[in-house]
């Protein structure tokens, strides 16, 4: 309680901060008003004014903050820097609020000056404490850091304070009762931060050996744990506290005396002795993990204090893993993460497994402990923008040149990482530095524009990190025509600055849909002074590249051209790429266009019908829509499905590419016309061909969704072939590889795994124990228990509602106490808040656009959400009934108003509430026809009604749309369905 009334959660034990805060918020006074705060960016080094995120219970997606005459959306933490604010004084607003809360105003006093001369920020949440600002103060036991104006000194400590960026910065300081308060002075002035005189316990690092875990809390290993407890010394009599130590997870129990023979400055210390008679306690304990809880007591006072130990870990060795003289007998190795077991009594680091975390399953107590990093991570960090994002280690990362974006490193400290970009070293992460940052824009130029970042082990292993390339190098490409001459050619211009090589790769797809792109071709370098250069594909095309025209001489000069009738039957493919010098990785060439970047491709297509004896693929490629073309029928109605497999591959790689605009207009959007032709004339959901469509429909949709990029809507297969929505589970075989290992992919794959068990019945009893799917969900059978006692021989009807109501309350709760998301369990809170923050982040984009009324291609998509859900009201009651719920869902961003779909929480703008309530009703409908609830004329006709039309191009269109923005969520719906529909009869 002290810590809820002074809104100082020091006071609580770290494990339990965040489940405390969580039930904070909404006891007593109901959901409470975060308001805005300072804090310190230990990456850019500098103050930051903190726009928190505020619940659901009062804010809307409407709701705002406004500083300095810019919104920010409520539902997400925004940070600005104090280098781009103007005054030192200045309001905040919080606007827009859920009911009846009125429109808050916060004053922010954020100077560091003659007037306030000191901010003091806490260490571990670097979040300044507010009333201690510029005055001398006590401050519970702990860590802290200072940031001073430049004319204040730290006496004694002045040798550890850093000048960064007009501040005076201390880090580190550790205060510890009975310790010489930290004296700070400028001029005549000074100030004292001493350590407060009361109860409490803390940890002497260079006594006990510990690792810090994820939540933030110490696990202690080793034969001492290194606490020394403290009371201030109130000249009692009797000198001898009462000492109880117990386990939870054990039936034990200690209890004994200690005196304290030490005082200093007026505090009673337990070091040696507390030590001596906890070294002896835990030696006794079996080997695992365990919850030690303390209690020492005086007269009316009492300390409690709660840690982690664990039996018979030695020490954490850099490179193998944990180190053990007997192997922990309470932790379930099936549900860790990164760890296994090693010979003898280790426990070893997965040698493959470099995710920026691992986790130990302990079964007694129950509880998962996360560890920080046990490999080595990046993370791309947009200053004021509302998340950080892990970039692809394939996907480069377009780096503008006056890009403001940050790169932070981090490690846990336990294996030595050596950072590297090409041949040079940028720095070593190990135990004593973990983390550190480093100017991507500041990066790029010192590697002449583009380069790989690989973490280097100790023992030699690499992994790579991220690709990272200079924008801007090559104007948008140019098509022209000369009919007198009939020749057609493509230019471009890329200038010499930051350039060493460009090369062409020819893929040559003219027969064969898997044909594979030639080496690269060097076109132009540095090292020859990029010197004029042409040679001939084939008769009649050649490629050629040399400098500019007069007072072009900064730029090369890119021609492919080619005589009319010698590529009359041909598709050339023409992929370029840079790179910036001899060791760097060869990159594609990027041309930057109004809408972004895009890949620079250019495209050599003919158009002339194909002869009778041309392959099945030239065929299908030279087809244009709204051809009636028998033979093309009867070409393709007899492809078997490897051929199949081949042709839908060759369509996904197409249509996964961005196009320059001009090329795309020009030629590359017939590409389209491929997939749609295959599905008219190869598409059947009673062969073979079903299986392979939803394979590489699938398979798009979870790529496509592991890039962490800007959305651009996409041509999808289940686009092309909107059928292949409808695929029922038995024609569906179980997706295997990396992509399908993803959230994504386990979804998709639920009703192919349950009709491998032999159906729900077999498939809830294997499943159940193995956390694969979230056990409410299985709850959600009526039956469920009168099966399992052998009562009964169905589960009944999947209870929608319930179950949809505690996902609603578990992944509110779970929201704001998740940094980082991994997804063990389908339909489980973790799932879902997965696929929200995929959904947010993408609409993010489109509210942006909205509010700022700017042209953007995704405005005419936002037109065409708006559009279609206009259509839910008519179409969803009917859609409802078939799946079986009786009841409307309360929309809890209105809670008056009551809908026939159900909206997830914590969507943060209108334009994700509505692409997720479009979802909705696209995954339902799909697996009501896979599952034979509706026929495949009801599908067709509900398809129709949802987009508002039945034009084929037009429900392609908004499938697409809907893919684009919310492949996680679709993904999530169609594994709910499948579940709650697998034992229904057919209608």
């Amino acid at each position: 309680m002290i810590a809820y009334l002074k809104n100082d959660d020091s006071a609580l034990p770290s494990h339990l901060r965040e489940p405390m805060r969580a039930a904070f918020e909404g006891v007593g006074r109901g959901a409470v008003l975060r308001g805005p705060y300072l804090a310190f960016d230990p990456v850019l080094d500098e103050i930051e004014l903190v726009l928190p995120t505020q619940s659901n219970r009062i804010s809307t997606p409407d709701t705002r903050w406004v500083a300095f005459s810019r919104p920010y959306a409520a539902r997400s933490e925004a940070r600005i820097p104090l280098s781009e604010i103007e005054s030192d004084q200045f309001t905040v607003s919080l606007k827009r609020l859920l009911g009846s809360y009125q429109d808050q105003e916060f004053q922010i006093d954020a100077r560091l000056d003659d007037t306030v001369p000191f901010r003091i920020f806490r260490e571990d949440t670097l979040r300044e404490r507010k009333a201690d600002a510029g005055t001398s103060c006590q401050l519970p036991a702990g860590d802290y850091l200072v940031v001073m104006a430049p004319d204040v000194a730290a006496g004694e400590d002045d040798a550890e304070v850093q000048d960064i960026n007009g501040y005076r910065v201390l880090r580190h300081l550790e205060l510890r009762p009975g310790d010489e308060p930290l004296v700070l002075n400028s001029g005549d002035r000074s100030w004292e931060i001493s350590c407060e005189l009361q109860s409490g316990v803390f940890v002497d690092r260079d006594r006990g050996s510990s690792i810090r875990l994820d939540d933030g809390e110490l696990l202690h290993y080793g034969p001492s744990v290194g606490l020394v407890a403290y009371f201030p010394a109130n000249g009692e009599i009797d000198p001898r506290f009462p000492l109880k130590v117990s386990c939870s997870d054990l039936d034990f129990s200690y209890e004994d005396h200690l005196e304290s023979s030490e005082e200093n400055n007026r505090v009673y210390l337990f070091t040696e002795n507390l030590r001596e008679r906890m070294a002896t306690i835990l030696s006794n304990l079996p080997a695992g993990i365990h919850r030690i809880n303390l209690t020492l007591s005086h007269a009316d006072r009492r300390l409690d204090h709660s840690f982690l130990y664990w039996r018979g870990l030695e020490r954490i060795d850099e490179s193998r893993g944990f180190v053990c003289s007997q192997f922990p007998a309470n932790v379930d190795l099936k549900n860790c993460l990164g760890v296994a077991r090693g010979k003898g009594e280790d426990l070893v680091f997965v040698e493959s497994y470099h995710r920026p975390f691992i986790r130990l399953s302990v079964i007694k107590p129950q509880a998962d402990l996360t560890f920080p990093r046990a490999g080595v991570q990046v993370v791309l960090i947009t200053p004021n923008e509302d998340w950080e994002e892990e970039p692809s280690a394939d996907e480069p990362v377009i780096v503008a040149k006056d890009d403001k974006r940050v790169l932070r490193f981090t490690s846990g400290g336990f294996q030595e990482w050596e950072i590297r970009c090409g041949h040079s070293s940028i720095r070593t992460l190990n135990s004593r530095r973990s983390s550190f940052a480093i100017s991507l824009a500041g990066l790029c130029r010192t590697n002449r524009g583009s380069g790989s970042i690989f973490a280097r082990r100790e023992d030699g292993k690499e992994v790579k990190l991220l690709t990272f390339s200079m924008p801007l190098t090559a104007s948008s490409p140019k098509f022209s025509q000369d009919h007198g001459m009939a020749m057609e050619e493509w230019s471009f211009n890329i200038p010499t600055e930051d350039l060493f090589e460009v090369a062409v790769r020819i893929t040559d797809l003219s027969d064969h849909p898997d044909a594979p792109p030639s080496p690269e071709q060097t076109l132009v370098s540095a090292s020859e002074g990029f010197a004029d250069f042409s040679y001939e594909v084939i008769p009649g095309l050649s490629v050629r590249a040399g400098r500019g025209g007069e007072g072009e001489s900064d730029l090369v000069k890119f021609v492919v051209r080619w005589k009319a009738d010698s590529i009359q039957d041909h598709l050339l493919i023409f992929d370029f790429v840079r790179r910036g010098s001899p060791e760097s990785p060869w990159v594609p060439l990027r041309c930057v266009e109004r809408q972004g970047y895009s890949h620079l491709r250019i495209i050599a297509m003919g158009s002339s019908m194909p002869e009778e004896t041309a392959t099945w693929w030239k065929r299908l490629r030279c087809a244009r829509r709204g051809d009636a073309n028998p033979e093309l029928a009867r070409n393709l109605g007899s492809l078997d499905c490897m051929d199949l497999d081949k042709g839908l591959q060759a369509c996904q790689d197409l249509l996964a590419w961005k196009y320059p605009g001009s090329v795309w207009s020009n030629c590359a959007n017939r590409f389209q016309n491929l997939a749609t032709f295959l599905g008219r004339y190869r598409f059947n959901v009673h062969d073979e061909s079903a299986a392979t469509w939803w394979e590489h429909s699938t398979f798009e949709v979870c790529e496509y969704a592991s890039f962490n990029l800007a959305p651009v809507v996409k041509q999808f297969l289940f686009g092309s072939q909107p059928s292949c929505l409808r695929i029922p589970p038995g024609s569906i075989r179980i997706g295997q590889g990396k992509v399908f290992a993803s959230p994504l992919g386990r979804s998709f794959n639920l009703a192919a795994e349950i009709q491998g068990c032999g159906g729900l019945l077999y498939y809830v009893p294997q499943t159940y124990h193995s956390k694969d799917v979230d056990s409410a969900a299985f709850h959600s059978f009526p039956q469920l228990s009168a099966v399992s006692r052998g009562q009964s021989k169905t589960l009944g009807r999947f209870n929608f509602q319930p179950f949809l109501q505690q996902l609603y309350k578990r992944t509110e709760e779970a929201e704001d106490s998740t940094a980082r998301i991994e997804v063990e369990s389908l339909l489980s809170p973790e799932h879902l808040e997965f696929c929200i923050r995929g959904i947010n982040r993408r609409c993010h984009l489109i509210g942006a656009i909205s509010e700022t009324g700017q042209h953007h291609i995704l405005a005419g998509h936002a037109q065409t959400i708006e559009l279609v859900h206009q259509h839910l009201e008519q179409l969803m009651p009917a859609v409802s009934r078939k799946l079986g719920i009786n009841q409307q869902f309360q929309d809890p961003y209105d809670t008056e108003n009551y809908l026939f779909w159900w909206k997830p929480p914590c969507l943060k703008n209108r334009w994700g509430q509505k692409v997720a309530e479009i979802v909705w009703a696209l995954a339902a409908i799909a697996r009501l026809a896979a599952h034979h609830q509706i026929n495949p004329d009801q599908f067709e006709k509900w398809l129709a009604d949802l987009c508002g039309s039945r034009e084929e191009a037009k429900i392609r269109s908004g499938i697409c749309t809907l893919l684009s923005l919310a492949p996680e969520l679709f993904a999530f719906y169609v594994a709910l369905f499948d579940l709650a529909l697998a034992e229904l009869q057919p209608n």
